[in-house]
Order: C-alpha cells, then sequence, then structure tokens
C-alpha cells in the first residue's frame, strides 16, 4: 500500500512541486539574507540539482526534482526590487513638481481623491528627471478631473508608504508594493494641478483604455446609481464607485468575493460560451464528422474569455483568474480533465513563477484555497445530499439534472464557506455563515444572466449603442435582484459575526481537525490523529483561559495610530478597557476599524469593559465609532464636555442605542479597583473650571487617568498643555509619582512641562505621535526636558506599538516593528 502512494506521487509529480515551490518562496522571503551572493549560490545550487535531475531515477530523481524547485522559487523570489528614483525622493518627504498620466479612475471618499498616477517625469532642484514609476496621489481639497489618460503637471509631497506598526495589522506597504507602486504622493489642493490634455497610456493599457472608456460611460450615465457601479466592479473591474454602504452588505453577506473580477467570473463566463458553442456546433453536422465537437468548443471558449480578462483590464487577479481557466481548458485538450488536483498545481506554478511574491496575495489565497476545498469536500456532500434526497444516479431527466446543478452549488457553497473559515478570519476577521444561502441565489444570477449579458453590452458597444443599451439594462434586472438579495440576508441575525484572529498554529490545527473528521471512516489511523487533534484543542484552550482569565498581570499596549492617541489596558481576570482610538481631522480613514480592530482581535478580545475618551477631539475620538458598534462595551467614561460635531453626536447615539453606561467626572470622582487595579481620574474636577471654556480649552480638560497595580504606576494625561498639567499638579498635590507616562500632547513643546515631570519622575515616557506629522511632534524642547529628567523615550512612530506588562516579578517593555512578520522586541 505506500508503494502505492509513492507511485501516485510519483505519477502525479506537480501536486509535489507545487508546495516545494511555494516553501521556497517562503524561505527566500522570510529567512534568506538580502545579500548580491545570495542569488550566485541559489543558481549554482540550482544548477547542481538540476544536473542530479537529469542523472537520477525514481523516487532519488522526484526528490532531487522537489529541492529543485524549492530552490528555483527561493532564487525567483531574491530577485531584486528595480531601481526607483522617486523612492529616495519619498524618503525625505521631497516636495517637487510631477508630470504624470493618470493611469484609473480615482477613488472619492468624503471629497478626498486617490488616484494611480504614472509620474513620467519630474522637476527637482531646476532639472527635469524622468521617472516613468507608479505613484498613488491624494489630493485633499478642490479635486479635479482625474480621468484615466489625463496628463498632469501638478506640486506635490512625495511620501513613502507607511504601516501601523501593531500586531495583526494590515501590511499597507507590502500591499501597495505589490500593486506596483513606488511611492504616495500628497495634493493639499487640486487647482494646483495643471490640466494638459491626453497622455500616454504604457502597453497594452493605451489599447485597452480605448474598449474601457466606452463601457464605462456606458455603465456609469445610462446606468446610474448602484447597478452602475456594481456592472462598473464585474466587467470592468472597477471598484472604485462602490459606496461604502454596499460594500458593507456584501461583505456582511459573504458575497465580497463577487465585487472583484477572479475565477469566479472568468470561471462562469467560459462556461457560459462552452455551452453556448457546443450547442451551435452540435447543429451543424459537417462539423461533428471532422472535429471533436466537446474540444472544438472548448478551443474556441479561450477567446471570448481572454477578452473579457482584456475588458476587465488585464489586473492580477484577472490575470490569474485567466490562467487558471485557461490551463483547466487545456488539461480538456490533453484528455486530462479528470486530473484535477495536477491542473490546479500546475496553474499555481505558473502564477507563482511570473510573480513569487502573489503567495502573499489575499486574493491568490482565497482562490486558490476554494477551488482546492472545492475539489476535496463538494464530491463527498454532493454524494451524501443526493442520498439524502434519494436522487438515483442513472436518472437523466430535466427535473433531476436541475436538482443535481442546485445540489452542486450549495455542496460548493458549504465547502468554500467551511475550508476559506478560518483564512477569512485571518485576513478579514469575519465569517459569514449566510453566505452559503446568499452564493447559492447569486452565482447563478451571477453567471446565467448578469456577466453574459454585460459583457455582449460591451462587445455590442462599438456596433451599436442602442443594443449595447439594452442589454446592459436587461443585465441590471439580474442586479436587482442581487441587490435585494444581499439587503434581506444581511438583516438575518448572526447570519455574519466578527472573529477573533486565529494564529497560523490554530489554523494548522482547524485543517488537521477537517482532514481526520473527513478521513475517519476511510484511513484507520484517522481516528488516533483526531484525538490527538481535540487533545492539542484542549491543551491550547485552557493555556490560553489561563494566561487571560487567571494570570495576575496588568498590561497595557500603546498603539501606533499615527498623529493620534489609543492605548488598550487588560487588567488581571480578563477585563479590558480602550483609553482613546485615534482617528484624522478630514475622518476619511477609520482608524477604529481599521487599525485598533484588528489589533484587538489578535488580542482575541471581542468585547470591551470600559471605553474611555480622553477629550472629544478628532485624534482621540474618531476612530470610538466603530469600536462602541463592535465591541459592545459596558461603560463610557469621558471628560464631561460635550461638543457639537457630527462625529461626537454619532458616537453618543451609538452609545445611547446599545445600552452603553456614560459616566462622567461626577460619576468617575470616587477611587475604583478593577480586579486589583486601582484606577483613579485625577483631572478635571467634578464641578469643572468657570473661568474655563470647554472650545478653547478642550485639551486642558482632558481626563487623566492613573493605573495603580502594585507599586507601579501609568499614566494617562491626554493633551493636557501647561495651564492643565498646573491645575493637575495643583489638585493631585504630590500624588502623581509614576513609573510610565503618556507624554501630555503627544509631546508638544507648550506641554510636559518640567514642572510636571518634578512631580511625575517618570522611569518611562512614551510619545503617540505620526512619522513626519504636520505640527513637528515630539518637540526637541520635550524630548531634552525628558532627558533632563533622567527619563527614557519610546516614540510610537519609530517603535511601533510599545507594551508595558506588569505582574509579581516586575515590569518589563516590548515594542513591535514590522519587518514582514516581526516579533515583539523587549
Amino acid at each position: 500500500m505506500p508503494e502505492a502512494r509513492t507511485s501516485s506521487r510519483i505519477n502525479r509529480p506537480l501536486i509535489v512541486l507545487l508546495p516545494c515551490f511555494m516553501t521556497g518562496i517562503l524561505l527566500s522571503v522570510r529567512l534568506l539574507p538580502r545579500s548580491p551572493a545570495c542569488p550566485v549560490v541559489l543558481l549554482i545550487l540550482s544548477s547542481l540539482t538540476a544536473a542530479a535531475v537529469m542523472a537520477a531515477r525514481g523516487l532519488k530523481r522526484q526528490i532531487a526534482a522537489s529541492l529543485l524547485f524549492l530552490l528555483a522559487g527561493a532564487l525567483l523570489a531574491g530577485r531584486p526590487p528595480a531601481p526607483s528614483k522617486l523612492r529616495t525622493l519619498a524618503q525625505d518627504k521631497s516636495k517637487v513638481v510631477l508630470e504624470g498620466t493618470v493611469l484609473q479612475p480615482p477613488r472619492i471618499t468624503k471629497g478626498v481623491i486617490k488616484a494611480a498616477v504614472l509620474a513620467q517625469r519630474v522637476l527637482k532642484g531646476g532639472k527635469w528627471i524622468g521617472a516613468n514609476e507608479k505613484i498613488l496621489v491624494t489630493v485633499y481639497e478642490n479635486g479635479r478631473d482625474l480621468s484615466p489618460g489625463r496628463k498632469l503637471r501638478f506640486p506635490v509631497t512625495l511620501r513613502p508608504f507607511r504601516n501601523f506598526n501593531n500586531p495583526g495589522g494590515y501590511d499597507y506597504r507590502f500591499a501597495m508594493e505589490r500593486k506596483g507602486f513606488t511611492c504616495a504622493g500628497s495634493v493639499s489642493d487640486g487647482r494646483s494641478m495643471v490640466l494638459m490634455g491626453g497622455g500616454a497610456l504604457p502597453f497594452p493599457q493605451d489599447l485597452l483604455e480605448k474598449i474601457r472608456a466606452p463601457a464605462r460611460s456606458l455603465f456609469s450615465e445610462d446606468l446610474a446609481g448602484e447597478k452602475g457601479a456594481l456592472y462598473r466592479a464585474l466587467i470592468l473591474g472597477e471598484r472604485q464607485a462602490l459606496g461604502t454602504g454596499l460594500r458593507d452588505v456584501f461583505n456582511r453577506t459573504g458575497l465580497a468575493h463577487i465585487l472583484a473580477v477572479s475565477g469566479l467570473h472568468v470561471g462562469l463566463l467560459a462556461w457560459c460560451f462552452y455551452t453556448l458553442l457546443r450547442w451551435i456546433l452540435l447543429r451543424v453536422p459537417t462539423v461533428g464528422l471532422h472535429a471533436d465537437i466537446r474540444k472544438l468548443a472548448v478551443a474556441l471558449t479561450f477567446l471570448p474569455v481572454t477578452v473579457y480578462a482584456c475588458v476587465a483590464g488585464l489586473q492580477l487577479p484577472t490575470q490569474r483568474a485567466l490562467i487558471m481557466v485557461a490551463v483547466f481548458l487545456g488539461s480538456v485538450l490533453a484528455g486530462k480533465e479528470r486530473e484535477v488536483w495536477s491542473t490546479l498545481a500546475l496553474a499555481g506554478l505558473l502564477i507563482l513563477a511570473m510573480d513569487p511574491l502573489q503567495i502573499f496575495s489575499i486574493s491568490f489565497q482565497l482562490s486558490f484555497a476554494a477551488v482546492a476545498g472545492i475539489l476535496w469536500l463538494a464530491p463527498p456532500l454532493i454524494e451524501k445530499l443526493s442520498a439524502l434526497l434519494g436522487l438515483s444516479p442513472e436518472s437523466s431527466s430535466a427535473g433531476t439534472k436541475i436538482v443535481r446543478y442546485f445540489l452542486g452549488l450549495l455542496a460548493a457553497g458549504i465547502a468554500a464557506t467551511v475550508f476559506l473559515a478560518p483564512i477569512l478570519a485571518y485576513h478579514f476577521h469575519r465569517v459569514c455563515p449566510v453566505g452559503i444561502l446568499a452564493n447559492l441565489v447569486v452565482v447563478p444570477v451571477l453567471g446565467l444572466w448578469v456577466i453574459p449579458l454585460g459583457f455582449l453590452a460591451v462587445l455590442f458597444l462599438p456596433l451599436s449603442h442602442g443594443i449595447a443599451f439594452w442589454l446592459a439594462l436587461a443585465g441590471s434586472r439580474g442586479l436587482e435582484i442581487i441587490l435585494k438579495t444581499a439587503d434581506l440576508l444581511a438583516c438575518v441575525p448572526f447570519g455574519s459575526f466578527w472573529m477573533i484572529m486565529p494564529s497560523l498554529f490554530e489554523i494548522l490545527l482547524f485543517y488537521l481537525f477537517l482532514y481526520f473528521t473527513v478521513s475517519f471512516r476511510s484511513r484507520p489511523r484517522a481516528r488516533s490523529g483526531l484525538a490527538a487533534v481535540c487533545l492539542i484543542v484542549l491543551v491550547h484552550g485552557a493555556f490560553h483561559v489561563h494566561e487571560t482569565y487567571f494570570k495576575k498581570r496588568l498590561r497595557v499596549t500603546f498603539l501606533d495610530v499615527g498623529q493620534a492617541n489609543a492605548a488598550l489596558v487588560e487588567f488581571p481576570g480578563g477585563r479590558t478597557m480602550l483609553i482613546d482610538c485615534g482617528g484624522f481631522p478630514r475622518d476619511h480613514f477609520d482608524t477604529g476599524r481599521m487599525v485598533v480592530a484588528p489589533f484587538l482581535w489578535h488580542s482575541k478580545i471581542l468585547r470591551l469593559d470600559y471605553l474611555v475618551l480622553s477629550h472629544p477631539q478628532a485624534d482621540h475620538m474618531n476612530g470610538l465609532r466603530f469600536i462602541a458598534e463592535t465591541f459592545h462595551p459596558g461603560e463610557f467614561w469621558h471628560n464631561g464636555v460635550e461638543v457639537d460635531r457630527p462625529v461626537f453626536r454619532e458616537l453618543m447615539a451609538i452609545l445611547k442605542a446599545h445600552g452603553v453606561k456614560i459616566k462622567g467626572p461626577r460619576e468617575l470622582s470616587n477611587e475604583r479597583e478593577i480586579s486589583g487595579v486601582r484606577v483613579q481620574v485625577l483631572h478635571p474636577r467634578p464641578e469643572g473650571y468657570p473661568r474655563w471654556r470647554p472650545g478653547r480649552d478642550l485639551n486642558n480638560h482632558s481626563l487623566v487617568l492613573r493605573l495603580s497595580y502594585g507599586n507601579k504606576r501609568i499614566l494617562f494625561p491626554g493633551d493636557l498643555e501647561w495651564k492643565g498639567e498646573r491645575q493637575l499638579i495643583m489638585e493631585a498635590g504630590r500624588n502623581l509619582r509614576t513609573d510610565v507616562l503618556l507624554a501630555p500632547h503627544h509631546g508638544s513643546r507648550n506641554a510636559c512641562s518640567k514642572a510636571l515631570l518634578a512631580r511625575v519622575r517618570p522611569r518611562l515616557c512614551v510619545i503617540s505621535c505620526g512619522k513626519g506629522n504636520r505640527f513637528g511632534f515630539p518637540h526637541q524642547e520635550t524630548i531634552r526636558r525628558l532627558r533632563e529628567a533622567r527619563c527614557a523615550v519610546l516614540r510610537t512612530d519609530r517603535s511601533g506599538a510599545v507594551q508595558v506588562t506588569v505582574d509579581a516579578s516586575g515590569w518589563k517593555v516590548r515594542t513591535y516593528i514590522r519587518q514582514g512578520t516581526s516579533p515583539w522586541a523587549s
């Protein structure tokens, strides 16, 4: 039996070679040094291994081939990045004049425009320098017409892409580099942008834009609203017009995957055209006499599939989908359609050989995992469901075929949902059981109605705008069904819920559990494996419960939220408190949803006990709305000042709707104890300050908290400035001694006075600030005062998140800077 399995692997070598190739990529990116000698060594080793493959036979040849593919993956992934002129300027945040061409339709969010621009020339020091690099330009006010192909000249401040360095955070910098962007650029006022007519798009985008521009106009102008935006996403691969509300509905119903042109869309279109072409060819008698109709239909299907990929812009996911479908169609032509696993492995090898770093792409992981899950789990599910319904395998009636079709969709939906659950939880922190039903309704409408008619509308557009319009209008009726289905299922209780972020070890345990469960009856050793996995899960769960609820420690994490404040307090016994949540003045980026929430999910937190707002300013308050909506806090503490701002009104409405207890300085005046930690509100006093005007002295009205655990103390002074610090010293007297201080007002020269430092005498000061912020925080005067006070300083813009842990043994500090997947550093 073992020999038979070994023979099977040798006969299907691609199934083994793909994991070896992927392992080589991972080793190259994560472990190998970035040294010029490394590719040379890998090339020599690959040559020697290739010679061994040629000389060896049997199992030894298979082992040598596996090693060769591992080395090839490492060699391809280790290619140095292309030299860049703009990247150096971005590191210095240089302000330059740039001349370039808009590549894609811009995305507009709350008046802020983001557009991909091909920078062709840059003016620096009075000299024009050729660049030809892709950058992401953000226009904050007075946006201009940034249509694809428009040539512009404008002053821009270049800057590198930056991550928020917190555990569990999204690697934005790597994602932008994967999309081909060199750096970002900021334009404060769009009126400074000079329109210079039509520009030169790179090949083949210049040719594709001639097709896509009229189609974009058809969907945007003739089908206005959500249906037009959806058709642009489904046919042209342009999601810029999709509103936040529409995206959220599709996310909650497990339908977000249909918004990006992927293997599903290309596969559905291929199936439609193959069915149509085969039906036509069967009715031409002479064709059947000279050719295999099935293979001829498959060969002809290549053409519409390729045209659809071109219409969709040949973006990375579309290229990947085209390769996957082309490899499958090629396997049918070669008579190897039953070798589905080898076909999938070949597609993976081709995609990764072209671009090894796609292995880190979320869409790549989801695409291949979904196909693998369907190939593995769907056949036994269909068999069990057919037996449950009493369907006879020999029956070929129309009714039976229809039932089998929907059974196949149901089985595929269940298989994909189950298999993708840990990957979706890892990347998106959400699981959507209702997605099984949603996809059962939406996928047939999408594949048989919406995509074919939308694609035909684009094909007929050069011939007749009227026919194209009616085809698109007919397809939009299908979009209405999709939209109504999504709106209806989005309201289903528990149809979608947020999930903690599983670790890679927990994901491995899930797939081992799934494997042994599916193989329980067919493999004798599966029972022992299942028992072992269950035991490991129990031990792992017990360890987590002990660490969270029984370990006597106080942990405070000062998060990197840019030029803002946010800190998570984890009390002994598992209670949690979030103090502030960051935010941006224009409110175009939700730090609560995009930065703080992923860290909470990574920390296995689904509920907060206390939510604290030091004072209602954007850089402390704007991120709290999503947190209040999602993490169900028990109490909300604030400084008692209510401001007439939309964000504050929205936050208070969310808190009241969820029945959260709202407490101000009067209710918080008494010291309280939470799981052995003394919590004191030192400022402002309950009766307020009659001579102070909260509108002008909002910083000095900050809620000041101090936590004491054992003989260690941590002080959170918000944005207090000198005036508020003097008042705090008067009220607290000598009761200000603190070990860890969060720098008041982000290290401003008008805060962190010598008088405060003399009373607090901190051993560590954490400054929460954004790198290169426009205020210049922290000011050098503040840094000098802290050094004179013999206080260690950590800045979140340099150190990333700062974590302080206090337990019986004392206290320790760790920082986090993402370098690929960097661990905490003590």
